[in-house]
């Protein structure tokens, strides 16, 4: 397996979107997007333009994809504990852009929520925020593939496999 990965703002150069192009024209292979979504609530819709940017290229439309990564957003409030509720807007934000890719969520298993503030008592929150989406394509392609929340092993976030 290859596995191709840069900076996404690289989209942005008309010369990445052919190289891109290129290296997807074989149709053995499919790609993997590494994700992460902007931390920042007023620039998060860039994130969710960008998915829909990689989503129109005319060589992904036929190909399985997958995409893991921290979207930094949950989709359901039964997503998050702890703090303020969660803006509706922001839930569907995200919602739409995965209906609109076609993107499926994969699920898990383990402890659902993937991050945490790392506060004390009643600051503590936890969010599902890390997580593995893919197009049809490639939920038929390999139909028993899930995803397992491992621990916080230091990190703010669990390790995903």
């Amino acid at each position: 397996m290859n596995c191709l990965v840069w900076n996404a703002r690289g989209l942005g150069n008309q010369r990445a979107i052919r190289d891109l192009k290129r290296l997807i024209a074989d149709k053995t292979h499919w790609p993997f997007t590494g994700f992460y979504g902007n931390p920042i609530l007023s620039q998060r819709k860039l994130s969710w333009q960008l998915l829909r940017r990689l989503e129109g290229i005319h060589e992904l439309k036929n190909l399985p994809w997958l995409i893991g990564g921290d979207f930094n957003e949950i989709l359901f409030e039964s997503e998050k504990m702890g703090g303020q509720r969660r803006s509706i807007v922001q839930m569907t934000a995200f919602s739409n852009v995965m209906e609109d890719c076609g993107l499926h969520d994969l699920g898990c298993t383990g402890d659902p929520f993937t991050w945490c503030n790392k506060h004390k008592g009643d600051e503590m929150l936890f969010a599902r925020l890390d997580r593995f989406v893919c197009n049809l394509d490639w939920r038929m392609k390999y139909p028993s593939a899930g995803v397992k929340n491992l621990d916080f092993w230091g990190s703010h976030h669990r390790a995903v496999l």
